[in-house]
Parts: structure tokens; C-alpha cells; sequence
């Protein structure tokens, strides 16, 4: 966990060191000792690397994270912030998700984490709506 202080409001890091399946368990125990507001980010194989997108509620999609965290929590209402990685097209993506990326993914992910941030900031200072607006508008790719 770290601390940062944004427009003076602290703001916790949380990175659970689970296994992603089972990053509910992870959330629910860190959400019974913060009753705080808070923003889930995965990667996700069903957007393109260079895409974000930033929602409110939604299903999981198949991201196994997103359903341990919605069977944990019991509701899906939460705002989740997607960073696309692609697909690599076949039956194991295991392996891909857990792969190295190549120069080229590092470029456009460099971007991607920077103008995240800058959404994160949007989020934290201007409400959901700006900062889902300024997130889903970009488009990262080379």
C-alpha cells in the first residue's frame, strides 16, 4: 500500500498480491477496515492495447478479477477503470496476460499509465463524469 496526496485528499495504492481469481477476497477484507469510496483497475484482453475505459457498474466480461471481486462484494456497482492489452487470439491467454510486452506495447502502455493518471486526477478532483469522459475519449495507439 502507498499514500498520495492529490489536490490534498490522500488517496490509498492498494496492490492485493493474490492471484487475480481471487482478488475479491483480497477487496472485501481491505473494504471491511476503509469504508471508503474506491476504483478497481484491471487489464483487460477485450479491449485494444491503447484503449481505457473508466464505468460505474457493469458484469465482469470474463476478467476473473472482476468476478471474485463482484461474487466477494456481492454487487457490481462499483467503478472499475479497464486498460486494454488486447487479445492474443487463441485458448491460453494465461500465458499471454502474464508474458513480457515487447518495445512497442511499452511505448503505448507509458502513455496509457500517464494520461491514467491524469484521468485518476479528473476522478478525484472534478467527479466521475469528467474523468469518464476525458478516459473513454482517449485513444493511445501509436
Amino acid at each position: 500500500m502507498a499514500k498520495v496526496t492529490i489536490n490534498k485528499q490522500v488517496v490509498k495504492l492498494i496492490k492485493p498480491t493474490c492471484w487475480m481469481n481471487r482478488s475479491g477476497d483480497a477487496i472485501s477484507g481491505i473494504l471491511q477496515t476503509m469504508n471508503e469510496d474506491f476504483l478497481i483497475i484491471v487489464d483487460d484482453i477485450n479491449l485494444p492495447l491503447g484503449k481505457i475505459r473508466l464505468r460505474g457498474k457493469g458484469s465482469y466480461g470474463g476478467h476473473l478479477g472482476l468476478r471474485s471481486i463482484i461474487n466477494s462484494l456481492g454487487y457490481s456497482h462499483f467503478p472499475r477503470l479497464r486498460i486494454g492489452i488486447s487479445s492474443p487470439g487463441g485458448d491460453d491467454i494465461t500465458l499471454y496476460v502474464l508474458d513480457a510486452f515487447n518495445r512497442r506495447e511499452k511505448k503505448i502502455l507509458i502513455s496509457v499509465i500517464k494520461e491514467g493518471v491524469k484521468g485518476i486526477r479528473i476522478l478525484i478532483t472534478n467527479g466521475f463524469q469528467s474523468a469518464q469522459n476525458f478516459i473513454n475519449s482517449l485513444n493511445l495507439l501509436d
